[in-house]
């Protein structure tokens, strides 16, 4: 092991104690000597080796440290030594109180004169150069910056400071009006480089950091808690991995954290019950209420805290149920805000009695039940069940097993009940283990956090213009661990900087679905009004299911008897800016707010069963939507608020209409657009037809249309990629007309073909993408393409059709010209459409299909190569999708159990 620098030390002890937020004495030293200067208010002091000049410190790294604690004027320090003739030397740098949330330096240095001798350097004439505090002379020092310092003696040393009243609470330690910080047994710290952290007043450099909004949770958190010494050492070679060790006194009275730290070790074992990726956690000890306290002044009492403490033997039935290991875990997350994102957990010794105690708290109309889960207000049975430190008054409850486990929403406890299911729990991660067996065994407590989500959880609780952030650049991981040995806390720090595999996707979260499968791709849209998409889905056990991008439930609806039809459709459907969801299902049309609360008239009611997706648009260019589906007595409905076909609707086609119309412009007008069998039918918007329409192709059509240019794609189930316009579409040369053979000679529209398989042909986009230049068949053309560098291929930006059919993917030109293809040896699945997305954000697009067995496919479209980044899970019907402010690309799909969500990473 090798002695850290004093630099390094600096930098890891205030890392240490910026921490400390997250997880919520007078010694009069020998009289005039310096050290009695640091006031027992002070956050931290930095004693430096003998000989140290105010140069020699702002050049090394410590300087660049100093900086990042946002200590005002911390430069100018320089200025002092290089306006006097005398060589001044530095004993000690405090950090002391200068607000109700800010902090100064104060420097204790070498007297080498009088203060008042010192100060002339730095005094104005016709000027108030000094005053008194306390019958003690404080001199102001007039810098050439302009800046105002201010000079006191203290013994046989100066103290200086840009903040006045910094410099007074070290003026008033030095003259016993205030207490001073304790060293320990040896009275006086040793002129070397060491660090000594005032824990009781680790609260003050909190509120620095913290918003003002957590000043009362922080305030007076360390009580008990006295000033120790830290140690810091350097371990391994390569990345730095550092250990803080330090031994902490402790005295009384003790606060609530502090108690909870200084618990007698034991084995802790509630990792098992951490899901992997929680940004950061701590598992503790908490004690059995025997009776409820009293509400807190600031917070309202709710009914059930009165009915607690009027009735103490049920908190202590309550209590009788619950063990006394507890834990927290603090989530970032892509869906709710992470204010919100954190639990309590608790161990349960008797969950049998724990449920009938909490239903009879519901039967008295003190809570509310849903399924397995309970629902309270009352920040006193919040602390009973997880412990005195437990923040929330409006709470969920879940028991999961031998844990009961509270959290500000339903969907956390249900995403914490399916890792702890599918064992993806710290518990069973090697990493963590690894670091874990680096902590004694047996602990108070023991805290964990990941900086590769910390960061961006801790980002709320900090103010914007704090440098709270700064500080989590010095490691990957951290692992704090507290052992109580008598009067002493035994504090052991370990901040490692890893190196991280670079996988290509991470699993982000699993959704279990216990009966059905998808009816459709999943929709992606913004339910809670917020920056993170959700995602909607619907399946053939008659379910609709919202969740936040995080993957936690959001609401379930039920369609009754009916079964869903496609995907659910995300849309504004009162113009209030209120996101609803509709799907059809049976002969129903069901519409619910953003909450999962069916919407008034829903559901819409039809007298046959619905054959089509739901399609929502402004049809009547009212303003107000209205709803597309087709029926099974070949009908078409575009239906208004009220659930009744608007004005020119239904009309009738030839067959029954089974995929979703399309409603564009098309040839210069809107219009609805439909296929069945194999004829393609456009209307108006009045409910007329167009002219020219229904159209009649060769072969029954498959899939939906797309159109693009005044010209319809669409496929065939013969295996051809048909093109319906007004003027030539596909070149003669690569198609043959495809027009049914009843089409009179002079009709409005032409059907051209190209053969592309033999199976159904699947039409899913037109996109604008960049593919090698297409080879001419004349000499010169292929002379001058063979005359270009291989290295280097030639490519072009043109709009491509992509059509899958059999077991390939196809993109076309507008022309008909083939342009990229490739087979994956199995049937694709047509249902599923097929992707088009840059997913590893290179700036070069990759087409994904899915075959039937449900494995993934996806290649480079500019080059032809195979993508190899993608989870090998048997899937049905994924889409891509920006789930929140990362950037990555997400893929989301049905598994054989539910639904999963996979981060593409490279």
């Amino acid at each position: 092991m090798n002695q850290m620098p004093v630099s390094s030390l600096f930098r890891s002890v205030l890392l240490f104690v910026s921490l400390l937020f997250v997880l919520t004495s007078c010694n009069r030293s020998g009289d005039g000597h310096w050290s009695t200067a640091i006031p027992d208010t002070a956050v931290m002091a930095f004693i430096f080796d003998e000989g140290m000049s105010p140069e020699r410190i702002l050049e090394g790294e410590a300087a660049a440290f100093l900086r990042e604690t946002a200590l005002p004027q911390l430069e100018t320090i320089e200025q002092i030594p290089a306006n006097v003739s005398e060589t001044v030397f530095v004993h000690a740098l405090v950090v002391n109180p200068a607000a109700s949330n800010a902090l100064a330096p104060v420097w204790l240095l070498q007297k080498p004169v009088s203060a008042s001798a010192f100060a002339a350097y730095f005094s104005r004439p016709f000027t108030q150069n000094s005053y008194r505090f306390n019958g003690n002379r404080i001199y102001r020092l007039y810098l050439q910056s302009g800046q105002v310092w201010f000079l006191t003696q203290i013994g046989n040393a100066l103290a200086v400071s840009p903040n006045s009243r910094a410099l007074e609470e070290s003026l008033k330690s030095f003259t016993g009006v205030a207490a001073q910080m304790s060293f320990g047994e040896d009275g006086i710290p040793a002129q070397n480089s060491k660090v000594f952290m005032n824990y009781r007043s680790a609260d003050q450099f909190i509120m620095q950091l913290g918003l003002p909004i957590f000043r009362p949770i922080i305030e007076d958190s360390f009580t008990g808690l006295e000033p120790a010494a830290v140690s810091v050492e350097q371990l391994g070679e390569g990345r730095q991995s550092m250990e803080l060790t330090s031994r902490i006194p402790l005295s009384t009275p003790r606060a609530a954290l502090t108690q909870l730290l200084s618990m007698p070790p034991v084995a802790l074992r509630m990792d098992r019950y951490i899901p992997r990726d929680a940004a950061v956690f701590g598992m503790f000890q908490a004690e059995r209420l025997g009776r409820a306290g009293e509400t807190a002044a600031e917070q309202d009492e709710t009914d059930l805290d009165r009915f607690l403490q009027e009735r103490q033997q049920v908190v202590s039935a309550i209590s009788s149920t619950l063990g006394t290991q507890a834990a927290f875990a603090g989530f970032y997350t892509l869906g709710f805000s992470p204010l919100e994102e954190s639990a309590w957990l608790r161990l349960v010794s008797d969950r049998s009695t724990l449920r009938t105690q909490l239903d009879r708290l519901v039967e008295d109309g003190l809570g509310t039940r849903s399924g397995n889960f309970y629902a309270f207000r009352s920040r006193t049975l919040a602390q009973i069940l997880g412990g005195e430190l437990t923040p929330y008054e409006n709470f969920t409850v879940g028991i999961l097993g031998d844990v009961v486990v509270l959290a500000p929403r339903t969907g956390l406890i249900q995403r914490i009940s399916t890792d702890i299911n599918r064992r993806r729990v710290l518990f069973f991660d090697d990493d963590y283990l690894s670091r874990r067996r680096a902590h004694p065994e047996r602990l108070s407590a023991f805290f964990y956090a990941d900086n590769s989500s910390f960061r961006s959880f801790i980002e709320p609780y900090t103010d914007p213009g704090s440098v709270a952030l700064a500080y989590l650049g010095f490691f990957d991981i951290l692992g704090v661990s507290v052992r109580q040995n008598r009067d002493v806390l035994e504090l052991q720090t370990r901040l490692d900087q890893i190196e991280r595999q670079s996988l290509p996707f991470v699993d982000r979260w699993f959704f279990p679905v216990s009966r059905g499968e998808l009816t459709g791709p999943p929709a992606v849209g913004n339910l809670q009004q917020n920056s993170r998409n959700d995602i909607v889905f619907a399946t053939s056990a008659n379910r609709v299911i919202a969740l936040a991008a995080d993957g936690t439930e959001i609401f379930t609806a039920s369609t009754n008897e009916d079964r869903p039809i496609g995907s659910p459709v995300l849309f504004d459907w009162y113009a209030n800016n209120q996101t609803a969801v509709l799907i059809a299902a049976g002969n129903k049309i069901y519409g619910w707010n953003n909450r999962g609360q069916l919407l008034p008239n829903f559901p819409f009611e039809l007298d046959e069963e619905i054959t089509s997706p739901l399609l929502v648009k402004d049809i009547s260019r009212s303003g107000l939507p209205e709803a597309i589906v087709a029926t099974r007595d070949r009908r078409l409905h575009v239906l208004g608020g009220r659930g009744t076909n608007i004005s020119g609707w239904p009309q009738t086609v030839n067959t029954a209409i089974t995929h979703k119309a399309v409603f564009t412009d098309f040839d210069g007008r809107l219009s609805l657009i439909a296929q069945a069998g194999n004829a393609v039918f456009a209307w108006n918007t009045d409910g007329s037809s167009r002219t020219g329409f229904p159209v009649f192709a060769d072969a029954p059509l498959y899939g939906a249309p797309v159109v693009h240019q005044n010209r319809l794609y669409t496929g065939g189930q013969n295996g051809r990629l048909y093109a319906i316009s007004k003027d030539e579409s596909f070149l003669p040369e690569v198609s043959a007309s495809a027009e049914d053979s009843d089409l009179p000679g002079d009709a409005l529209y032409r059907i051209r073909a190209v053969e592309v398989s033999s199976g159904d042909v699947s039409v899913s986009t037109i996109q604008n993408l960049r593919v090698p230049v297409f080879v001419q068949d004349d000499e010169e053309e292929a002379n001058e393409n063979n005359n270009r560098d291989s290295s280097q291929p030639q490519t072009e930006l043109t709009r491509l059709i992509a059509v899958q059919s059999g077991s390939s993917v196809f993109l076309y030109d507008l022309e008909g010209r083939l342009r990229f293809t490739r087979s994956i040896g199995r049937p694709v699945d047509t249902n599923s459409p097929i992707i088009i997305d840059d997913l590893n954000r290179d700036g070069r697009p990759e087409i994904l299909v899915t075959a039937q067995f449900g494995r993934m496919f996806a290649w480079t479209i500019e080059n032809g190569n195979a993508y190899q980044g993608l989870p090998a899970t048997s899937v049905r019907l994924p889409i891509t999708t920006r789930l929140g402010s990362d950037g990555l690309t997400n893929i989301i799909a049905g598994t054989s159990n539910g639904v999963s969500s996979w981060a593409i990473r490279n």
